[in-house]
């Protein structure tokens, strides 16, 4: 009688994260041109889309007032003109997989 034998290779590898960065800590505001750029480690940024999001007045991702995807990992967008005044609002680079650890 004769054996079939699988041979499985697993690789593991780190967690990938993502970090974004805004130029001189700018503040958030109205029509204000914003500057920053976002870090990739433990994978190959061109594996991925990415999108960048601006929070809801209060900081929280749950419903972004803004979302526009981005190529580069430098990026300069404009914030719209309609968001209410808010010291509170954060940005962040959102990559198309939930394996990434988002900072």
């Amino acid at each position: 009688m004769g054996f079939l034998q699988d041979i499985f290779e697993v690789n593991v590898s780190p967690q990938p994260i993502i970090e974004t960065k805004l130029s001189n800590n700018e503040v958030i505001c109205n029509e204000k041109e914003l500057k920053g750029n976002f870090e990739i480690f433990n994978t190959d940024l061109s594996k991925w889309k990415y999108t960048l999001q601006l929070s809801d007045e209060k900081g929280s991702f749950s419903n972004p007032k803004f979302s526009q995807e981005i190529f580069d990992k430098d990026f300069k967008i404009l914030v719209p003109d309609n968001i209410p005044v808010s010291n509170l609002y954060q940005i962040k680079v959102v990559p198309n997989s939930n394996l990434f650890n988002i900072k």
